[in-house]
């Protein structure tokens, strides 16, 4: 009969967990095919952990806004993976030093608590640094852990929206969104709206197809043509198109130059 007494000194670094994993998963099961007997103190609470089911939580902010968490669950708790993800880029430096330590390295170890490691694979988080570099800042991430995009921004999250594996929650508008861009062929050309008193010339027509387009999408926007090229008859008609199909049921207000009141009237 032999026995040893295995243990690493000081603090749980990363390496040193990286030691601690690979004499478990590893060098245990081969001394036990040895003939080895293991005995586990009861004290020893070294735990490594693998998830099986990534969520991604969607909160809408004021003025079309969003708050993004990403994350894992492990004994009924929600585990927020931003702020680890945030660290692996800091520690990358550039894109070019990330996607060489996602090649080396296959997995990373994430620490969740006290003596407790989060095994995390490298191909599983891939397209989730690539969006964060898409979005990245000094500071990308609020006091809360979450990280904030505008609604122009979700174009950069398709990845995960697509994600299969990724199990998502209050993401329906964007996923919304994010199927219409992703199917997208050019502006529709709409139908002038029935009893509109002015005829639109070509580029007016286009004009109407841009603003239904950006209402479809409600993204913000900007007619701009020269001044005298008809924005207002432009925008009469979109006006008119969405009270008679039923969206637009509050007056609404157009201020214009003086000088085309008698026009108008």
């Amino acid at each position: 009969k032999q026995s040893l007494d295995w243990s690493f000194p000081g603090e749980l670094n990363e390496d040193l967990a990286w030691r601690w994993h690979h004499f478990i998963e590893e060098d245990i099961p081969r001394l036990q095919k040895l003939g080895w007997q293991i005995d586990i103190d009861p004290s020893f609470n070294l735990r490594f952990d693998e998830a099986e089911e990534w969520h991604a939580e969607l909160e809408e902010q004021q003025n079309q806004w969003f708050s993004l968490t990403l994350g894992v669950e492990i004994d009924g708790k929600r585990i927020n993976l931003l702020p680890i993800l945030v660290d692996i880029l800091s520690r990358a430096g550039s894109s070019e030093q990330l996607r060489a330590l996602l090649e080396s390295q296959p997995h990373f170890l994430a620490s969740v608590g006290h003596n407790h490691r989060l095994k995390i694979p490298s191909a599983r988080i891939k397209p989730m640094l690539d969006t964060l570099v898409e979005l990245y800042d000094q500071q990308p991430l609020d006091k809360d852990g979450a990280l904030e995009f505008s609604r122009p921004q979700s174009v950069q999250i398709s990845s995960l929206l697509n994600d299969p594996q990724l199990t998502w929650h209050g993401a329906e508008e964007l996923q919304r969104l994010n199927n219409l861009l992703t199917n997208f062929k050019g502006i529709d050309s709409v139908s002038i709206p029935h009893g509109f008193n002015a005829d639109l010339r070509d580029y007016q027509h286009e004009g109407l197809n841009w603003l239904q387009f950006l209402r479809e999408f409600e993204f913000n926007g900007v007619l701009a043509d020269d001044m005298g090229l008809g924005k207002t008859v432009q925008t009469l008609a979109h006006l008119l198109k969405e009270k008679l199909d039923g969206r637009m049921t509050l007056p609404c207000l157009i201020i214009a130059p003086t000088s085309l009141m008698g026009n108008w009237r």
